[in-house]
């Protein structure tokens, strides 16, 4: 009996968890939802009890797989669930000393290693439960999504430890760590909501268009004539127009006489997302195409999709037919092999394709060494359903947080929309909705840029342009502190 109900509550405790994510946005279930995880580790069967906690979690969390593969789905579900399993085990040696600290290292362990193993999946990382906060988004500009993670679990431990344990005194170590996180949040919030763009050089105006094309029209291909539609209804000037990933077809670098016709007329940039063949070999790719209607920059997606845009192991028949009867087909795109910056008007760009935006590290090394760019996403999440679609949204907040860069998110079916590089919405298109939204986005600036009067000569205008952020420069920082940290208290032990 006391195993059935452990695991019927183990079970209700992941159900709740997930509706502190997109799009139900109970962020606040984040901050005391892991309380029933260290409670029931306490008792028998911690690693089962963590187990079903996951598969409950992970198995609704994740559902929109199914449309894509049911098989990949309930692999998938069955594999996550071995973290929350391994850290409700560990989370039962409630003798370990500095508890809450300890615990919350190895929570950032092991979404650290759920996003680099197996070619990582950090989909459903603790900090995207927070993507409406201004404070924690500003947060993660020093640590990244994995110093929202630890502050989020550390508030679980101690909420833990002030009802449930009997030493209470390490808790306030914790406490006085989370004030300190959180004031450093706070502090970034208000000085980016308090930064003027006052005698800012403009930005690049752009336009990014949603098609709302169902996945049952995109699973013939890519369908380009609702985007053509759509945009020639554009009236308003603007430097960019960007068509979400896969929107039209190219063989050999060829574009459509149809697009090139509509980029003159527009007399602007087109960044499109492109399916592309060449020498046999096919891309997801991203086109730059210049006012004339030429392509004059080329991005190709690096980071694919396991069995959804490639296939591992296609040498073994017993793959090949369980992907073949599941998609209909073997994907087999090739991979890109450089960063996707680009220029634009004299602003550096750079892409990513699709759920290339979750893996905040790839961002960085993306971004790289040539100073601040603006971020595009290009994605089609037709396939996502609601529930996929909202909870990729929500990513994309911190990954402008964390790179301090302004992001614009052009989406087929939803959710389009650009960050400022606080992380904050500036404006959006709602899921299943066709539209253009149109904006304007800046390199960021540290503080207020100055003008410089010279007698007799123009007046030239001098930005400070941003220097790296904190986590840019040290991406992988909280994730080893938190490693050397849990190991050396491992072997450290005193009553609870």
């Amino acid at each position: 009996m006391r195993k059935l109900v452990a695991a019927v509550l183990a079970f209700l405790a992941g159900v709740l968890f997930l509706f502190a994510y997109p799009p139900f946005n109970q962020s606040y279930l984040a901050w005391f939802g892991l309380v029933p995880v260290f409670f029931l580790a306490r008792r028998e069967y911690p690693f089962w009890s963590g187990y079903i906690w996951g598969l409950a979690f992970f198995g609704f969390s994740l559902f929109w797989v199914a449309r894509l593969s049911g098989i990949g789905w309930f692999c998938g579900v069955l594999y996550f669930s071995i973290y929350p399993a391994i850290f409700f085990l560990l989370v039962s040696r409630t003798s370990i000393k500095f508890y809450e600290l300890w615990v919350a290292s190895v929570g950032v362990i092991l979404e650290f290693l759920v996003g680099n193993l197996l070619t990582g999946f950090p989909w459903l990382g603790l900090a995207v439960t927070q993507h409406q906060k201004a404070a924690l988004l500003s947060l993660a500009s020093y640590g990244g999504g994995y110093l929202v993670s630890f502050l989020i679990i550390l508030v679980n431990a101690i909420i833990f430890t002030l009802f449930f344990r009997r030493n209470k005194r390490n808790a306030f170590y914790g406490l006085a760590l989370g004030a300190l996180l959180l004031t450093l949040g706070i502090v970034r919030s208000i000085s980016l909501t308090n930064q003027t763009d006052a005698g800012v050089a403009p930005g690049l105006k752009f336009a990014a268009v949603q098609g709302n094309v169902p996945s049952s029209l995109r699973q013939q291909g890519p369908t380009l004539e609702p985007y053509l539609k759509i945009t020639r209804q554009l009236l308003e000037k603007v430097d960019l127009i960007i068509w979400p990933e896969t929107t039209f077809v190219s063989e050999d670098g060829a574009i459509p006489a149809s697009v090139k016709n509509l980029v003159r007329t527009k007399n602007a940039y087109l960044l499109s997302g492109v399916l592309e063949g060449r020498g046999g070999e096919w891309y997801n790719s991203v086109f730059l195409c210049s006012p004339r209607g030429k392509v004059i920059s080329v991005y190709r997606k690096r980071h694919l999709v396991p069995f959804g845009e490639f296939t591992p192991f296609q040498n073994l028949a017993l793959i090949r037919f369980l992907v073949g009867r599941q998609a209909g087909y073997i994907p087999d795109l090739q991979r890109g092999v450089w960063p996707g910056r680009m220029e634009i008007k004299g602003k550096p760009v750079s892409v990513f394709i699709c759920y290339e935006d979750i893996f905040p590290e790839e961002v960085v090394a993306a971004i790289g060494d040539g100073g601040p760019a603006i971020m595009v996403t290009l994605t089609n999440d037709s396939w996502l359903g609601l529930l996929g679609s909202y909870q990729h949204f929500g990513a994309a907040s911190l990954r402008a947080a964390e790179n301090g860069s302004f992001l614009i998110r052009a989406a087929n079916t939803g959710v389009t929309a650009y960050f400022d590089e606080g992380g904050r919405v500036i404006g959006k298109i709602p899921v299943r909705q066709a539209g253009i939204l149109i904006g304007e986005a800046k390199i960021a600036t540290t503080g207020n840029p100055y003008r410089a009067i010279i007698p007799g000569k123009s007046q030239y205008l001098f930005v400070h342009l941003a220097e790296k952020t904190f986590y840019q420069r040290f991406p992988l920082l909280v994730p080893w502190v938190c490693i050397v940290f849990s190991i050396s208290l491992f072997f450290f032990k005193q009553k609870s």
